[in-house]
């Protein structure tokens, strides 16, 4: 037999198994980013309804406060998010995964000093004002600003 073709025949088989464990870790690499740019989007999701709800916070502890809030156009990588507050606390939504961020017992009222659920759009500023009341339970009026 001719040791130089079975020489041939090694080193072939060789640079395949080569090729065939690199694309294997290729793909495995590529699942790992993806998973890192998903975990980092979740991450600031919920930095940014900690942010809220510790503007919420801050306004309520307060007589008469007033906050400007800029919501950011983006969440990751994706401007496609929704923020809802209301009187149990600051939720997002983004890729049909959901958060929620926890405030001080509040009553949150839009303009018209009715109790609602305010959904914050992704570019948007904000009024955070302390409405002062007579009663125990404080009350937050959240504006959107034009």
């Amino acid at each position: 037999m001719d040791s130089r073709g079975v020489l041939s025949v090694d080193f072939i088989l060789s640079i395949l198994m080569v090729i065939l464990i690199s694309i294997g870790l290729i793909s495995t690499i590529s699942d790992r980013i993806d998973q890192a740019h998903e975990s980092e989007k979740l991450s600031q999701a919920r930095i940014l309804t900690e942010k809220i709800a510790s503007t919420l916070n801050n306004v309520q502890t307060h007589k008469g406060k007033e906050i400007i809030y800029k919501m950011p156009e983006s969440v990751g990588n994706t401007s496609n998010y929704k923020v809802s507050v209301n009187s149990t606390g600051v939720y997002i939504e983004i890729d049909n995964m959901k958060g929620k961020s926890e405030t001080y017992p509040v009553r949150i009222v839009n303009e018209l000093k009715n109790n609602a659920e305010i959904t914050m759009v992704p570019g948007e500023s904000y009024l955070i004002k302390n409405n002062p009341s007579n009663n125990h339970y404080k009350t937050i009026s959240i504006i959107e600003l034009v």
